[in-house]
């Protein structure tokens, strides 16, 4: 293990090994190429592990689990940071045999002022880079807008409306005016209705256009009549004069429309007959119960028993009625006769 302790805290840009093979340059916030030479060549890989630490001697920037060889392969390390202190050590040596490399020398590079790369920082970085890149790839943290890659060397295609992506094969059809960057992201905002980034979000029951916040979905004019809650999507349309509950449950002054009831009308009536209407405080049934209810409210289900005697008795009194109603035919046609015959009679002595 090799410790490297600093006089004060340090920003770390570059940490660069030399080994007895190629050099070896390990960048903290970028991938760069490793090379390592052991003192024999193992038969399983070594695995390198370097290390950060804070002042306090937290670990706050760690790289583990790297295979040496002498060959050249990519290596990310975390961002930025700065530090008291740097460990190298191998990680997992194979078999636990204490197999080792060689470090001819260690160098620790700070990073280079903003536009500023390379180990002396006489290197500018590329041109389209957005204030730092990395010390040694020069790879750019951001890009200006109109460019995109590693070194922000891909300019951004002048996609149409609507449309965005490298190839501007995506489409952003919420955006406002149809204007999206490479990413998707509406830059003037969304359309009425729609919220999010990206305005995928629908808004919901807003009122007059529709339209509210793109990032707390709050609707920007209020809620559409008969709709409350912070993005209107509790519902409030049981009243029978519908209240301004725009952003608030109110009560129900003018009663509740069939079968709601309670103060405000979000309680439904028992099993009321007709509309299903009941009084909105006592519950009472405007047209009655159901045939399979009972009680002042209709809240109470008969048994079984009752409700196919209450049938029986209907069948009964359809019987009687039909009954009756054949009877009543019966004397009308007989009466209806004996006035035909009457009327011949007569008809015959004239």
């Amino acid at each position: 293990m090799l410790a490297i302790l600093f006089s004060a805290p340090k920003v770390i840009g570059t940490v660069r090994l030399h080994s007895s093979c190629e050099d070896t340059v390990l960048s903290f916030g970028d991938k760069v190429n490793v090379n390592v030479s052991e003192v024999t060549p193992p038969s399983e890989p070594l695995m390198l592990m370097i290390s950060a630490f804070d002042a306090d001697e937290e670990e706050v920037a760690v790289v583990q689990g790297v295979q040496l060889t002498c060959e050249p392969q990519d290596v990310y390390i975390p961002a930025l940071v700065s530090v008291s202190s740097v460990v190298i050590e191998l990680d997992q040596p194979p078999n636990g045999n204490g197999s080792g490399f060689i470090l001819c020398e260690v160098e620790i590079f700070g990073d280079c002022p903003i536009g500023k790369a390379g180990l002396l920082c006489k290197e500018n970085c590329p041109r389209n880079c957005q204030r730092q890149c990395s010390v040694i790839k020069h790879n750019c943290q951001r890009c200006v807008k109109g460019f995109y890659g590693a070194q922000c060397e891909t300019r951004v295609p002048l996609c149409g409306k609507f449309k965005y992506g490298d190839r501007c094969q995506k489409v952003c059809r919420q955006c406002l005016n149809g204007v999206c960057d490479i990413r998707g992201i509406c830059e003037q905002g969304c359309r009425p209705g729609y919220s999010g980034s990206h305005c995928h979000a629908y808004c919901g029951n807003c009122a007059r256009d529709g339209s509210c916040s793109a990032m707390t979905r709050k609707c920007t004019f209020g809620c559409l009549e008969r709709y409350y809650g912070e993005t209107c999507e509790k519902y409030c349309g049981n009243c029978k004069e519908a209240p301004n509950c725009s952003m608030r449950l109110e009560p129900c002054p003018q009663g509740c429309i069939a079968p709601f009831t309670g103060l405000y009308c979000n309680e439904t009536c028992g099993g009321c007959a007709g509309k299903g209407g009941c009084h909105q405080f006592t519950q009472k049934c405007a047209e009655g119960c159901l045939s399979i209810f009972e009680g002042t409210r209709c809240n109470l289900q008969l048994s079984p028993s009752a409700v196919i005697e209450d049938v029986e008795m209907d069948d009964s009194f359809v019987y009687i009625a039909m009954v009756t109603l054949s009877v009543v035919i019966l004397v009308l046609y007989t009466l209806l006769t004996n006035i035909q015959a009457i009327a011949s009679v007569l008809n015959l002595g004239d």
